[in-house]
């Protein structure tokens, strides 16, 4: 490179760099722009029929982007203040000050943990079967366990809260596990296991953060059962994601944590079989029939969350950077 710049005719050192330019903006927020819900509320804005229903649904489609890495999180950030700014802080104070019912839909913009579902499970299972903490404690090994344990105690957090529902531990942990969590995080790596996140709450009990509502439409959307076609799956999920049918939030919530626990099972699968496998400038695997877990990954989009879940968790246990991952199912599997 440093011959070719110092040699060649300007023709060629413009070549290089308009070609470096292109693939610049090329990759610059991956594949996908912003969410379409995003956009859709943005129209209903200039029609000035913008409501809180409808910048929840735009806040669950920007969160599915970020969960999902359809974009990056410097992108999430970007448009999660916008909408804060320009709809959420303007319409929740137009709420307050008519003394809406208690019943009503209100959005509050907070810190989150990158914990799937930690508030309808236990602590200590969200933690390891997540995939952010569960890569970087390795969570699959003894060495693993041995730090999670350590990650809880020096919190001040004892295993028996911990290995409880969420919903039955003591409040004063419960108040205080995000600032804690937060102070401890630095030593063990977790430097990012905080994000801003928005919530939603109908009352005094249901409250539900954007995670769990996207967790839980991938879970009725995405389990494939012969009782029930797509088109009665797709109106469970539209059902549910009004928030006022709490009965289908939670059944969705209930199926993503199977599919949580298996993404984490097979993972741990392949890299106790040592089934990932280096091609060169690659690593591959293959998802094997005969695997118990198989079942679960019958949908392009689990078979791409069981990639992205595999990828780090590989290059950490290399202690190497990662690199592209390609993995294969039999025929049939990850299509419907």
């Amino acid at each position: 490179l440093f011959f070719l710049h110092r040699h060649s005719c300007p023709i060629v050192l413009s070549f290089v760099c308009v070609r470096e330019e292109i693939l610049l903006k090329y990759y610059e927020y991956f594949y996908h722009g912003s969410s379409t819900s995003l956009l859709m509320l943005e129209l209903a804005h200039l029609m000035s029929k913008e409501n809180n229903e409808l910048v929840w649904w735009a806040i669950v489609g920007l969160t599915e982007q970020l969960l999902y890495q359809r974009i990056d999180r410097d992108k999430y950030v970007t448009d999660a203040h916008y909408v804060h700014e320009q709809f959420v802080l303007r319409l929740n104070r137009q709420m307050e000050d008519r003394q809406g019912s208690i019943h009503s839909l209100k959005l509050s913009f907070d810190q989150e943990l990158r914990l799937s579902l930690y508030r309808h499970w236990s602590l200590y299972e969200s933690l390891l079967h997540s995939e952010y903490p569960a890569c970087i404690l390795k969570v699959w090994t003894q060495n693993g366990q041995r730090l999670l344990n350590e990650f809880l105690a020096e919190m001040g957090l004892p295993l028996v809260q911990c290995q409880q529902k969420y919903s039955a531990m003591d409040v004063d942990l419960r108040t205080g596990m995000k600032d804690w969590i937060e102070k401890v995080s630095a030593k063990y790596r977790l430097d990012e296991i905080l994000y801003i996140s928005f919530i939603a709450q109908f009352g005094y009990r249901n409250r539900f953060c954007a995670a769990d509502i996207v967790f839980s439409l991938t879970g009725l959307l995405e389990k494939l059962d012969a009782k029930n076609s797509l088109m009665e799956r797709f109106s469970e999920a539209l059902q549910a994601l009004s928030c006022r049918k709490v009965d289908m939030v939670q059944r969705g919530i209930e199926i993503a944590k199977e599919q949580q626990i298996a993404l984490s099972q097979q993972v741990r699968q392949f890299i106790d079989m040592k089934q990932v496998l280096s091609a060169g400038p690659f690593f591959y695997a293959y998802l094997d029939e005969s695997s118990p877990y198989v079942h679960h990954f019958q949908s392009p989009l689990l078979l791409t969350r069981l990639a992205h879940f595999l990828q780090p968790a590989w290059s950490s246990r290399r202690r190497s950077q990662e690199v592209p991952f390609i993995l294969s199912a039999p025929c049939g599997i990850g299509s419907e």
